[in-house]
């Protein structure tokens, strides 16, 4: 039996793999594509049975159609497991078997195979990074809803904390009113706690970061930790030796670990074991949204019940919890992605039902700056301007923000820091105005307030020269 002309045109198809196989489905002629797929050697296929070497009910059913009825079968996509080359794992064939004749006669089939896994896979990840794109944008927008609602309702809460206030001065001898007041305060110190996670959320909090050592945050919260988590669930931690140091806010961070170990242990109502595990990670290329670079990380490992996909992708919303209404509020995983966006930070979640969750918050390694860079300093405060003009850069101080635009106008510079406010305007304002001539320029915002820009790290006042030299540095970096 030999081929007829199209097919052995067929055959010589580089990106198309042929085999030709006689009515005992034993291989006849196989092209040099098939057998490198095989990785065996075309002359060790001849006269083998297909389903000899490659048992597979239901594809073998399939060749047998072919020959009963004479009918072409077609698959798209159809996933296919390497038997004896498992390292490969599951790729994805577009398939056409047909039958060969003969004088009329069905004489065997011709299988014809194209790869499409890399089609397949890239498709994949186009899907998913279109949909971490709209979860992103979906965040952003909680983030800045929640942000105004709780600085409305932080409002409406200082005007009642004050009136407690007032009213226990004028009432101190009414047991009754006393009580009523207490129970007041209590819910306002419950919702001011709210809110304070609805501002970490939206990324609105003060933060004070500093070079701190992850590994000794992590060793000096985890006796806090074993108490919280109770008897029935055990804290292990694990401290890597010569771990980078990172520049974060010291009390947020021991706040998102908080929330991740309390997560992990609601994941485990029988109890069990939370690894809280602190690491270098050095990414040479970019890996689940997380960019390519040095980090301190930090990860907090359960033996819970795991997460579908389904809640993983909707784990960091506000006010989305699978617990139940009387087990929190839902805020505590949106505080820590919140905290972690504005601190220049990462975090992935690793999760399969029955398999537990693995968070990972990614901190960029600190290292000093190589290089000089020049810096505009919008700033009137002597001893700042002191502190900046000791680091080893290219520093211009000014004094207002019509000085600050000027400066913009006839020099270029790759860093601006502003105070929080300065002659003319606040410094959110000028970010914004220097934007607008100046695109991509980076913001430093130094202040203790929650007004600076969203997309402009902030340091915190007070704050020390190590604080603001390595700010400085991981926006140049």
């Amino acid at each position: 039996m030999q081929p007829n002309d199209l097919a052995g045109l067929v055959f010589e198809t580089p990106h198309i793999l042929v085999a030709l196989l006689d009515r005992e489905l034993r291989f006849v002629r196989v092209n040099e594509a098939y057998a490198a797929s095989t990785r065996r050697p075309a002359e060790e296929l001849i006269g083998r049975g297909h389903f000899e070497l490659y048992p597979h009910p239901e594809n073998e059913a399939l060749f047998r159609r072919v020959l009963e009825t004479g009918e072409p079968y077609h698959a798209f996509e159809r996933p296919f497991a390497h038997p004896d080359q498992s390292e490969r794992g599951t790729t994805y064939w577009d398939w056409t078997l047909a039958a060969v004749r003969e004088g009329g006669a069905i004489t065997g089939v011709l299988a014809t195979i194209i790869d499409v896994t890399e089609h397949v896979q890239t498709r994949a990840r186009l899907i998913e990074a279109e949909h971490r794109a709209a979860q992103a944008e979906k965040l952003e927008a909680l983030g800045l809803m929640a942000a105004g609602i709780a600085h409305d309702v932080n409002n409406a809460l200082a005007v009642i904390g004050t009136c407690i206030e007032v009213a226990r001065t004028r009432r101190r001898n009414d047991e009754e009113i006393a009580e009523q007041l207490e129970a007041i305060d209590v819910s306002t110190a419950k919702a001011a706690s709210t809110v304070r996670q609805l501002l970490a959320f939206g990324r609105r909090q003060v933060l004070v970061p500093e070079l701190i050592d992850l590994g000794d945050v992590v060793r000096g919260h985890a006796q806090l930790l074993a108490h919280a988590v109770g008897r029935e669930v055990r804290i292990a931690v694990d401290v890597a030796p010569d771990v980078p140091r990172a520049c974060v806010d010291r009390v947020q961070l021991e706040g998102a670990l908080t929330n991740l170990v309390m997560n992990a242990r609601d994941s485990m109502p029988e109890g069990g074991r939370i690894g809280v595990v602190v690491r270098e990670a050095v990414l040479d290329a970019p890996r689940d949204e997380v960019p390519a670079g040095r980090y301190a990380t930090i990860a907090v490992e359960d033996e819970g019940e795991g997460m579908d996909e389904l809640v993983r992708r909707r784990v960091f919303e506000p006010f989305f919890t699978t617990k139940g209404a009387a087990h929190g509020t839902g805020l505590g995983l949106a505080s820590v992605y919140g905290f972690v966006q504005q601190s220049g930070a990462h975090v992935t979640v690793e999760s399969e039902p029955g398999r537990g969750s693995t968070f990972r918050l990614f901190f960029p390694a600190h290292t000093a700056s190589a290089r000089r860079a020049r810096i505009l300093a919008a700033v009137d405060d002597p001893v700042i301007t002191r502190a900046l003009s000791a680091l080893p850069h290219d520093v211009h101080v000014v004094r207002t923000a019509d000085e600050a635009l000027d400066a913009l106008r006839t020099s270029s510079f790759e860093l601006l820091v502003t105070d929080e406010r300065i002659a003319g305007t606040t410094g959110a304002a000028l970010v914004a105005r220097a934007r607008a001539s100046s695109a991509g320029l980076r913001a430093l915002y130094l202040g203790g307030t929650s007004d600076a820009p969203r997309d402009a790290p902030q340091l915190a006042k007070p704050f020390t020269s190590d604080a603001l030299r390595a700010a400085i540095d991981a926006l140049l970096r």
